[in-house]
């Protein structure tokens, strides 16, 4: 698949200068997903100045919107504690396990463009508007509801099965459940489907197998930077060190060619 790419499109590389920016208090946050996610980035608590959060369909309840509220702050806590490591040691062991010899910039730029850039067309819905949820009951927590530009249906099965960042390296560790174990890490990923925040395809899921995440770590450097699995890793692996000593990424496979 790689070899088919013969353009590549130029790096995000916008930067974040302060790990614990200020939040802005009179800020727009171009969002009605709910008061207590607003008032949550206008805290500072959230680890960014400015988040900016997507919208809730009417279709969700109040118990989707609360598990969701739920997600969405646990996505800002890992990304940010993500951040304030690349911040702090650059391109440290974590960052080349993940990235291999790729630009910090890029790395960074992508989390903030994510998480600090608009979403007025980003829509959380919960009516499964394609069957795709009754269809795939057992399987996809979650899909991009085709023919939208920023439309993502959230099934049951990711509320029945996501759980909180409170409770990695609890279960299990990260090589044997995955990231996407952990509802904030999955909605990061879902936000990275959506082209107004992927940088038009500049962000795919070009690969996503454990030992084909980590060849491109070790010998495509490029498109490990550019691979939604390989960040969705990194936060897991950062995060998981961060709050437990020692982390529990687990014995990792023999990296193997896409």
């Amino acid at each position: 698949m790689l070899s088919k790419l013969s353009n590549i499109v130029g790096c995000i590389s916008i930067i974040s200068s302060i790990a614990g920016a200020t939040p802005l208090k009179n800020h727009d946050f171009h969002s009605n997903s709910s008061l207590e996610l607003i008032e949550f980035g206008e805290s500072g608590e959230s680890g960014w100045g400015s988040p900016v959060f997507p919208y809730f369909h009417q279709s969700c309840n109040a118990t989707n919107q609360r598990m969701l509220s739920s997600g969405l702050k646990d996505t800002l806590e890992v990304t940010a504690v993500a951040r304030d490591k690349l911040l702090a040691n650059g391109t440290d062991k974590f960052f080349k396990r993940w990235f291999g010899n790729s630009s910090v910039f890029t790395v960074i730029g992508t989390l903030e463009y994510v998480i600090e850039s608009g979403k007025s067309d980003v829509l959380y819905r919960c009516d499964d508007p394609s069957g795709d949820c009754a269809v795939h009951s057992t399987d996809w927590p979650g899909y991009h509801v085709t023919n939208t530009t920023g439309e993502t249906n959230i099934c049951d099965l990711f509320y029945q099965t996501k759980k909180p960042l409170s409770t990695i390296c609890f279960e299990g560790d990260i090589v044997e459940l995955g990231p996407k174990h952990y509802s904030g890490i999955d909605l990061f990923h879902r936000f990275l489907h959506l082209d107004n925040l992927n940088g038009n395809g500049f962000i795919s899921e070009w690969t996503e197998t454990l030992p084909e995440v980590l060849y491109l770590a070790e010998n495509n450097a490029t498109f490990a930077a550019r691979n939604t699995d390989n960040y969705l890793y990194y936060l897991a692996d950062v995060y998981a060190a961060t709050v437990n000593p020692g982390g529990c990424l687990g014995e990792l496979p023999k990296a193997e060619r896409p």
